[in-house]
């Protein structure tokens, strides 16, 4: 049995310069893409901890966003689909109903829970907001 979710977005990123660095967190919203076990077709990472077998497809529900808004109120305006380099924008996928192991259906795709999500450090940048990605570890 699949969770109940839903996927508001698709998203896809090339890696260019923002913040003083390389990344792809800035992704745009795609129809649909080819999906393969390293990841989806187009998108790109800017560091070599992203991507990868176990971390093909980054997802992030979207229903965080509200309380890193209320959290760190500089940033609301930053706390949108898509914030926070996510590939699939999501409702109802969140760490409270999801485990390690669990198969989700997305579309035709397959795949498998394989890690928490790991906030990367570039979130402090993108967000101007230098306890952001340790913050979001423990929410």
């Amino acid at each position: 049995m699949y969770p109940v979710s839903n996927l508001d977005e698709l998203r896809l990123g090339k890696v260019k310069s923002l913040y003083n660095s390389n990344t792809a967190i800035d992704k745009h919203t795609v129809d649909t893409c080819d999906l393969s076990a390293l990841g989806l077709a187009g998108d790109e990472q800017a560091e070599s901890f992203h991507g990868g077998e176990d971390r093909a497809v980054l997802q992030y529900d979207f229903e965080h966003y509200a309380d890193l808004a209320e959290q760190f109120p500089e940033s609301t305006a930053y706390f949108v689909k898509g914030g926070f380099g996510e590939n699939f924008v999501a409702t109802g996928m969140n760490e409270h109903n999801m485990c390690i192991g669990d198969i989700v259906k997305v579309g035709s795709a397959v795949l498998q829970v394989t890690q928490p999500r790991q906030p990367c450090f570039k979130l402090n940048s993108r967000f101007s907001e230098p306890t952001l990605s340790r913050y979001v570890v423990i929410i």
